[in-house]
Formats: C-alpha cells, structure tokens, sequence
C-alpha cells in the first residue's frame, strides 16, 4: 500500500516534473534457504540458534516514508510514460540473515505507464528496483535487492485545472 503526496510540479512542453512525499506498508514472507549464508563463526555474541531462526520463513512488515521525483512524458493526451527515483526511511519488523530489525533505508528506481481512465483517475503501472540496508547502523546490513512490479490508480483529489489532462495546462519553467 503507498500514498503520494505531490509538493510540486514542473511543467515544459510534453514533460512534467512531479516532486512527491509518500507513505507506505509493505509485507514479505522471506525464508533463507541456504544456512551457509548465516555463518557465525567470525563473529563473536552471536545466539547459538542464529542459524537456525534465519532459516525459518517469516513475513516482514515494513512501514516507509520516501522524497520522490517523477519524470513524466505525455505519449498521448491519455498516455504518460515516466521515470520514478524514492529515498528514505523505514522501519522494520523482523531480522534477516541481510537486513537488521529496526531502523533502516530504502532506495528505489523504476519506468512506468500511466492510462488515464477519467477525469481525475489514471491506472498506474512500475517495474522498479529496490534497495533496502541500514547505512552500517546495526549488523547485519548486507542489504536486500528486490525487483518488483507495482499496479495501482492514482486519484488526483486536487480542484480540476482548465485544459488538465495535458502538459500545456503545467506551469512553465
């Protein structure tokens, strides 16, 4: 689940520059299934049963808060394709053998579409990549890479703008 907040737009010729902040959930079942990976035997303090916990599936919650920026072009007054880049903080719920519980970042990059279905609702679709790690605060912090794919309907709850819809109606730069 993501929400977007839309701080700014720039607009010149057919392209459109959105600056956003958004919120988000996000669940996984994750489940380590090569216990060689966990290895412990360089490090000291570590739970006798480490190994095994990190083999076990489990769902991993996570709560973030991103800066975003879209680049948007206009195939057609219906049509946009854009590029989308996100940074920022999140929390969450679990350990992996890559990733410590807590306090931690997530960066992603992705290429979308955009179809308007009316007035004020477009059907959105991204392929993103994505990094989640911790800035070595807390061990580990290996780090996950995800790619994913993201489906959603944007809903502009913003008063309606004469000629809205088309990149002539955004403020110039």
């Amino acid at each position: 689940m993501l929400g977007q907040l839309e701080l700014k737009s720039i607009g010149y010729k057919k392209f459109n520059l959105q600056f956003l902040a958004e919120g988000g959930y996000y669940c996984a079942k994750h489940q380590l299934i090569n216990k060689w990976f966990t290895t412990t035997e360089f490090f000291k303090d570590f739970p006798g049963d480490f190994q095994q916990n990190m083999l076990e599936k489990k769902y991993v919650h996570q709560v973030i808060f991103h800066a975003a920026v879209e680049i948007t072009r206009f195939i057609t007054p219906k049509t946009q394709l854009f590029g989308y880049a996100a940074i920022g903080p999140m929390w969450t719920s679990k350990q992996t053998e890559r990733l410590a519980k807590g306090f931690a970042f997530s960066d992603n990059i992705g290429l979308g579409l955009k179809f308007k279905l009316i007035k004020n609702m477009w059907l959105s679709s991204l392929v993103f990549l994505r990094h989640e790690s911790n800035a070595n605060l807390q061990f580990p912090n290996s780090g996950h890479n995800t790619l994913g794919v993201r489906m959603g309907v944007v809903f502009n709850l913003t008063a309606p703008q004469k000629g809205e819809g088309h990149p002539s109606s955004l403020p110039k730069l």
